[in-house]
């Protein structure tokens, strides 16, 4: 007869609650909490599914030496995506990187399994030919940056991101920062001169919604645009697909866009990553549904109502 949403502050108190049995349902988990539930729960019922966006890190493509393609490919190739997935992923999720629409939107975007060769090649990991690149941009020697994180995110994919670009010559130090700060430091002031990323939050690839809304952070002006991309190819395909009048006009633009992002490496593709719900065995209807639960940062799940109208109890099974 009623829904009790709980705000839980604390990510231990939270998981305690759902082993112990006080909290029925709790979504947006990592594969490392994942792997914890089911050694101490094996009867919690874990759901998985791609997350909702890619995880990446977002250069400030305004600013050198990030204004240079043969910089940002350079550190594309740094990045070894399949041993990345295989030991830090144990091999749950895709090896391959995303452009702006995720691979998992089939009939939309441009997957990874349609680019070219030789546009995978560029995503393919070459630490020589990344050092090559590096050189024929002006760096010979690699340079020095420094990376803005989300403190809530994956620290440990960040320091692997850390390793691999300086193997390359590229050495980046690491700044954290809480979620707020972040926010706003980031995605609203555009104050970071050189690197950003929320790497286990989410990213700026793989997109998996409405296809209007994903040209936004990538059109000139936008203010969530925070790599700074300025392209007339993704603005002539972000308004070709608010003018269009069928499906097919909408898809043709944003693989437009999608084309662009790939070959221009605005943002470094790292993996989209299962996230995982949790769900005691007595709640039915539930099966890991985006927006059923949580939503973004200071703002309610937007289909919370449609979804838990669906959630049942099994009262035989309830503890």
């Amino acid at each position: 007869d009623s829904v009790h949403y709980l705000i839980i502050v604390n990510s231990a108190t939270t998981l305690s609650a759902v082993r112990t049995g006080k909290v029925d349902i709790l979504d947006n988990q990592t594969l490392q909490t994942a792997q914890q539930m089911k050694i101490s729960n094996p009867n919690i019922v874990q759901q998985a599914e791609p997350a909702t966006q890619a995880d990446t890190v977002e250069p400030n493509d305004s600013l050198a030496p990030f204004n240079n393609l043969n910089v940002r490919e350079a550190m594309q190739m740094a990045l070894n995506l399949p041993l990345i997935n295989s030991t830090y992923y144990n091999g749950t999720c895709s090896p391959d990187p995303s452009t702006m629409t995720s691979n998992f939107m089939t009939g939309w975007g441009f997957p990874y399994s349609q680019w070219p060769a030789a546009l995978q090649a560029q995503y393919a990991y070459n630490p020589t030919q990344a050092k090559q690149l590096l050189a024929a941009a002006g760096y010979p020697n690699g340079f020095n940056t420094n990376i803005i994180v989300d403190s809530s995110g994956e620290q440990d994919l960040i320091q692997i991101v850390q390793s691999e670009f300086a193997a390359v010559g590229i050495n980046m130090s690491i700044t954290t920062m809480d979620s707020a700060s972040w926010i706003s430091y980031v995605l609203l002031s555009h104050k970071e001169t050189g690197l950003a990323s929320r790497a286990g939050n989410g990213g700026w690839l793989g997109f998996t919604y409405e296809p209007i809304q994903e040209f936004n952070p990538f059109v000139t002006g936008f203010f969530a645009n925070y790599t700074v991309t300025s392209d007339p190819v993704i603005d002539a395909a972000s308004a070709k697909a608010l003018a269009a009048t069928t499906v097919g006009g909408l898809q043709s633009a944003l693989t437009d866009a999608n084309k662009e992002i790939a070959q221009q490496h605005f943002v470094i593709s790292l993996l989209q990553p299962n996230i995982y719900s949790f769900c005691q065995p007595w709640v039915k209807g539930y099966n890991g549904q985006i927006s059923a639960l949580t939503a973004s940062p200071g703002l309610f799940p937007g289909l919370c109502g449609f979804y838990q109208a669906r959630f049942w109890i099994d009262n035989s099974l309830e503890q």
